[in-house]
């Protein structure tokens, strides 16, 4: 029984990563481009000088954000596994200063028995697809009374601000890209401190 222990963590891991690495080649084509079906609310959001809320229905949460984000949604299959999952991708960006979240809900129930081997997985794929990469800080935690971890990676002039969260059966991610002299830390905090699950 003991032997399989390791076998399951790293069956989840690697899951974990495929997701990740699903999710980054997503984002890729999705930012590159220009989709004329995005939905607007322009009255709401075209005051650029103050955040607006944001809920979003398919990912179970509220943030704050400084412009109205793009979504995708996709249901993905992973490659060596039974299971699904579906990927719901928002960003939003002010200036040189992009903000992203990632809202993973698996179709079939995953073990989370280990919510650190879970988050580090998802770390090192993430970490695995940033160019010229050097992990500033890397820290497990606690966000709105769930395993968190939350992290700074470089790459090249940017900085990458980020923070990844277990709820049960779903993973989020947070992450605000930015050019190293343009970082704000409070943004980032303003960010982060705004989301709460409905």
């Amino acid at each position: 029984m003991d032997s399989e222990t390791p076998k399951t963590n790293k069956r989840l891991i690697s899951t974990v990563v495929i997701i990740l690495l699903i999710l980054v080649t997503g984002y890729l084509i999705y930012k590159n481009s220009n989709s004329s079906n995005t939905a607007t609310i322009p009255d709401y959001f075209a005051d650029s000088t103050s955040w607006k809320e944001f809920n979003s229905v398919e990912g179970s949460f509220r943030v704050t954000l400084p412009t109205l984000p793009k979504h995708e949604s996709n249901t993905v299959a992973i490659p060596g596994s039974d299971l699904t999952g579906t990927v719901d991708l928002y960003s939003s960006s002010q200036g040189d200063t992009s903000y992203f979240i990632q809202a993973i809900s698996y179709n079939s129930e995953i073990d989370v028995s280990n919510p650190h081997a879970v988050l580090e997985g998802a770390f090192n794929g993430r970490v695995s697809e940033i160019p010229n990469h050097k992990i500033i800080s890397s820290d497990f935690g606690n966000f709105i009374s769930h395993d968190a971890l939350d992290y700074v990676i470089q790459s090249d002039s940017y900085y990458i601000y980020g923070k990844l969260v277990l709820v049960g059966q779903k993973l989020y991610s947070f992450e605000m890209a930015c050019e190293s002299s343009k970082c704000s830390n409070s943004d980032y905090q303003k960010f982060t401190s705004s989301f709460q699950l409905q």
